[in-house]
């Protein structure tokens, strides 16, 4: 139970620092969401380039390594299934 709340409080923590990136119909409003969904972007591009490094070690012999790798291949799976599965109406 400490773990999952140790996680979300890093979620929580991440949020309140980029902020509300959800446009609301009003340009002052808007302007704001926007850097901050710029500020989201300059922060997720990187973790996941991160991943996909790691990913490579999932062909490594070493347990560890192993292990870790195929975690961030499973990662990049997850948010790719995400993307795909998600349709602009």
């Amino acid at each position: 139970m400490d773990k999952n709340k140790k996680e979300y409080s890093k979620l929580e923590a991440v949020k309140s620092i980029i902020g509300n990136f959800e446009s609301v119909g009003e340009t002052y409003a808007d302007n704001e969401s926007y850097d901050n969904l710029v500020e989201l972007k300059n922060i997720i591009i990187p973790i996941i380039e991160d991943l996909r490094e790691e990913s490579i070690n999932s062909t490594r012999a070493e347990y560890s390594m192993h292990e870790s790798g195929k975690l961030a291949y499973k990662i990049l799976a997850d948010i790719r299934e995400l993307i795909e599965d998600y349709e602009i109406k």
